[in-house]
């Protein structure tokens, strides 16, 4: 019979006890959708070490249901929130009118995690002035399209996120264990 083995962290020592599942809310407009399903595809690679997560956003809303009705459910059952920032994003009235007043709330009630993605050059500060933006290159925040290669933009703000989840929940991220039987 094969010997089941624990989580391990990054470093290779047995993880903690998975917390609690936590659910995510990715915020982002549709003329983004592209940079949002490439965001995504990052995203599932970065949140394998978190499998206590799961990270939904419009998407996965049913055809037939009332979407800015599940929508606003989705926010209020989260507790990690990515915003895909960019001037299509601070443009959009409904994620400035419905969206970020919910997120707010979520924040202030239960200390939700809050990962501004800043997707391009924009006036981020007008949403994310006191909270520290994704990604940043040298210690400075660099929007993902102002890299050479935006893919690297992409991993630098998943390793930021990363990080962010392991410090917001003290939980480390967990690696593939080799070592099982």
């Amino acid at each position: 019979m094969a010997r089941q083995s624990k989580p391990r962290t990054a470093r290779g020592t047995p993880a903690s006890p998975a917390p609690e599942r936590r659910r995510g809310f990715i915020s982002y407009a549709h003329e983004d959708h592209d940079q949002f399903e490439l965001f995504q595809k990052y995203l599932k690679g970065a949140l394998r070490g978190f499998p206590w997560v799961d990270i939904h956003a419009d998407p996965s809303i049913q055809p037939g249901a009332p979407w800015e009705a599940e929508i606003l459910k989705m926010i209020d059952q989260a507790h990690i929130f990515i915003l895909l920032v960019s001037p299509s994003f601070l443009a959009s009235d409904f994620i400035w009118d419905k969206e970020l007043p919910a997120m707010k709330d979520r924040v202030q009630k239960i200390g939700a995690l809050l990962l501004p993605v800043v997707l391009s050059r924009c006036l981020w500060k007008n949403v994310c002035d006191a909270i520290q933006a994704v990604p940043k290159d040298k210690g400075q925040l660099k929007p993902i399209g102002d890299w050479e290669a935006p893919t690297h933009g992409f991993v630098q703000a998943h390793e930021e996120i990363a990080d962010a989840i392991a410090r917001h929940f003290s939980v480390p991220m967990q690696s593939f264990d080799w070592s099982a039987k």
